[in-house]
C-alpha cells in the first residue's frame, strides 16, 4: 500500500463549499481536455467556460466535474507545474491573478458573494500531484473546520489530502486541515514535500484524537468505486488541549473484500 498526498494550501470556508475529487486516471488528463474542449477553433466547449488567448494571460477556465462550487484555471499552453521555469521569465502570465479574478464563479455557483476571507485557490505540489499540467483551484471551503480549529481572520490554515492504495484500488481518503504554526518547522517542510504521513510527522506533539462523528451509508454515497461507505470525523489536540487539525477520513467501496 502507499499514500499518494494532495497538498494545498487555501485560504478559507463556507458550510455549503468543498469537495476534494477522486484523480484522474491518466496524468494528461487535464492537458487532452483543454487540447479538446479549451483549443478548438470552435471555441470553448463542454467544461471548458472560457480562453483567453491575449499574450498577457493565456489561460483557460474549466468547471472541475467534482462538487458544484470549484473551477480550474490553466494555462492555455502546456505548463507542468509551479516548478516550470517558464512561470518565473519576465512578462510570463499571472495565472494566479486571473485565478483570483475567477472566484467569480464561484460566487455565481454559490449564488451569494463570496467575501475575501473566505475565498480559496488552490496548488498541487510538485510531490504529490497526480496531473503534470498546472491547475489552480479555485474553490471555498468548510465552516465547520473553521469554527473547530477556531480560524481567525490572517490565520494560516493548510490543507493535505492522502488515499489509502492498494495496487490500483484507493480504499479510504483522508482530508487534513491544520494550522502550521502549531508545528514545528521541520515538521511543516516534511508535510509540504513527502507523503509521510501526518500521524507520524506530528507524534512528538503528543496529540490526542477526538473523534466528532462517524456514519455509515449503505447503498454507499456517490457513484461507482468511489462511493463512500463509511465516514469519520475528527479533531486532534496537542498536550495544552488545543485543536490543530481537523481530519474527515472517507472509506470507500474498494475497500469491501
Amino acid at each position: 500500500m502507499s499514500l499518494r498526498p494532495f497538498l494545498l494550501s487555501s485560504l478559507l470556508l463556507l458550510s455549503a463549499c468543498a469537495s476534494a475529487p477522486p484523480p484522474p486516471a491518466h496524468s494528461d488528463a487535464l492537458w487532452r481536455l483543454i487540447e479538446r474542449d479549451c483549443q478548438g477553433a470552435e471555441g470553448p466547449r463542454g467544461d471548458c467556460l472560457r480562453v483567453e488567448t491575449a499574450a498577457d494571460r493565456r489561460d483557460v477556465l474549466v468547471k472541475d466535474a467534482h462538487g458544484d462550487y470549484q473551477f480550474l484555471l490553466m494555462p492555455l499552453d502546456k505548463v507542468s507545474g509551479i516548478e516550470s521555469r517558464s512561470l518565473y521569465q519576465r512578462g510570463a502570465p499571472n495565472y494566479f491573478g486571473a485565478a483570483w479574478l475567477a472566484r467569480t464563479h464561484t460566487e455565481r455557483a454559490l449564488g451569494q458573494p463570496l467575501p475575501r476571507n473566505v475565498a480559496s485557490l488552490a496548488l498541487n505540489s510538485p510531490h504529490g500531484r497526480s496531473q503534470h499540467q498546472l491547475h489552480i483551484h479555485v474553490d471555498c471551503l468548510r465552516a465547520d473546520v473553521l469554527q473547530a480549529l477556531g480560524v481567525k481572520p490572517g490565520t494560516d490554515l493548510r490543507y493535505r489530502r492522502v488515499q489509502l492504495v492498494c495496487g490500483s484500488r484507493v480504499l479510504s481518503e483522508a482530508d487534513n486541515w491544520y494550522l502550521p504554526g502549531h508545528l514545528s518547522p521541520a515538521m511543516n517542510q516534511v508535510l509540504d514535500s513527502t507523503d509521510e504521513p501526518f500521524g507520524r510527522v506530528v507524534g512528538p506533539l503528543g496529540f490526542q484524537r477526538q473523534t466528532l462523528a462517524d456514519q455509515t451509508f449503505w447503498p454507499p454515497r456517490g457513484e461507482g468505486d468511489h462511493g463512500v461507505i463509511l465516514e469519520v470525523r475528527a479533531l486532534l489536540r496537542d498536550r495544552q488541549q488545543q485543536p490543530f487539525s481537523y481530519v474527515i477520513e472517507s472509506y470507500l467501496q474498494q475497500a469491501l473484500p
